[in-house]
């Protein structure tokens, strides 16, 4: 990203995101904190300078994965914490709300992987029952 900002070049969502996926999947000790700042630098960059860089689930879905792997205190509350603010984003009503809702990726294993190597039974079950009740098929 230093680079295309060198170079006059403005990075999208999908650039972002595609170095979003490469910080959560590596093997940096702070890769959730410095996935958290592109996080909130996305969103400035396209609230103050109007570029196409706005958070999507992908960008969400990374960051909730960068907390999952990493073993700084709080992590599994943070990647939960994303998580609700996606869905509570996506029923928000806002313009283009539908880009944040969350998929299965995001309840899946990696935010329960978070919560069941803090040894929280209870809340892994929690974060079933939200599963089930988003993804529900019966009527």
């Amino acid at each position: 990203i230093q680079y295309m900002d060198l170079n006059g070049l403005v990075a999208n969502t999908i650039t972002y995101n595609a170095v979003l996926h490469a910080m959560a999947v590596g093997n940096e000790c702070d890769r959730a904190l410095k996935a958290e700042d592109m996080v909130q630098r996305m969103k400035r960059r396209h609230e103050e300078k109007g570029e196409d860089c706005q958070p999507d689930v992908y960008t969400y879905q990374s960051l909730i994965q960068a907390w999952s792997r990493t073993q700084m205190p709080g992590s599994p509350q943070a990647a939960e914490r994303i998580l609700r603010f996606m869905d509570d984003e996506a029923s928000s009503g806002k313009k283009n709300c539908h880009r944040l809702a969350p998929n299965t990726y995001c309840f899946t294993s990696k935010l329960y992987d978070s919560w069941a190597s803090s040894f929280v039974s209870r809340k892994v079950s929690s974060l079933l029952c939200f599963l089930t009740f988003h993804f529900s098929t019966s009527p």
